[in-house]
């Protein structure tokens, strides 16, 4: 793709089955409708920072992918935007996000922990049906509308939700009977910048996930983990996509 693109049409990388890798171009802002749907081999793929948009089954069925990391100033996750990813571990969801569809990561089997960025005020409909490994879903105090089977159908025998107190979401899991533990304001917060060899921050382009000091535990993804008590020595891992 030249460098001038702003929409990537529907169907435009449909089943490229060889295809390892996307870098798309900055001048991108739009990504339509199965627009890069079953591309299998597909393990790693850049979004650009002025993406503003992407629709419905965009990396739908794309089985090899491992990470992704979605760019600040995208405001809703698409309805089976990462369905059947099912080597999908590490997602970064942008603070920009107000909203996330159905059905958005339906049968993503090995995703084990999602954290859901303050400010998102709707998960909707199945939006982890058969996500079977997901066992912590952390669920900030903004998000005030969980569908009724929102959280239902991940087929997870140890899934935990991590609520505020009084919440929306401590409500959701009390009614449905999952399992939840609170989140606390007692801990600290820390963060990550990735910069280039000129000292530039980069954006986007990578996935980042916070692990406990044997390096195994994964404790949570995204450029911030919360709740990090003193004294608490934490490993944080970026990769490059």
């Amino acid at each position: 793709a030249s460098n001038g693109i702003r929409i990537l049409p529907e169907k435009a990388l449909r089943r490229c089955l060889a295809l390892k890798e996307v870098s798309l171009p900055d001048s991108l802002t739009t990504i339509k409708n199965s627009a890069i749907e079953r591309c299998e081999s597909l393990e790693e793929i850049v979004l650009p920072e002025g993406l503003e948009e992407i629709e419905s089954y965009a990396f739908n069925g794309c089985k090899s992918l491992m990470g992704i990391a979605f760019p600040e100033g995208l405001t809703y996750l698409p309805d089976r935007c990462l369905i059947s990813c099912r080597s999908l571990e590490e997602v970064t969801l942008p603070d920009s996000l107000r909203e996330i569809r159905g059905w958005a990561f339906e049968n993503c089997e090995s995703l084990t922990v999602l954290e859901i960025p303050d400010g998102v005020t709707a998960v909707r409909s199945l939006a982890f049906k058969n996500a079977k490994n997901l066992t912590q879903l952390i669920v900030p105090e903004s998000v005030t509308t969980l569908d009724n089977d929102a959280i239902l159908e991940t087929n997870s025998s140890s899934l935990v939700m991590y609520v505020v107190p009084g919440s929306t979401a401590e409500q959701y899991a009390i009614d449905h009977g999952i399992s939840y533990e609170n989140l606390t304001n007692t801990g600290s917060a820390v963060s990550v910048k990735v910069t280039d060899p000129d000292g530039e921050t980069i954006a986007n382009g990578y996935s980042v996930s916070w692990y406990a000091s044997d390096s195994d535990t994964l404790l949570g993804t995204g450029k911030k983990l919360r709740n990090v008590q003193a004294g608490t020595q934490v490993v944080c891992r970026v990769i490059l996509l």
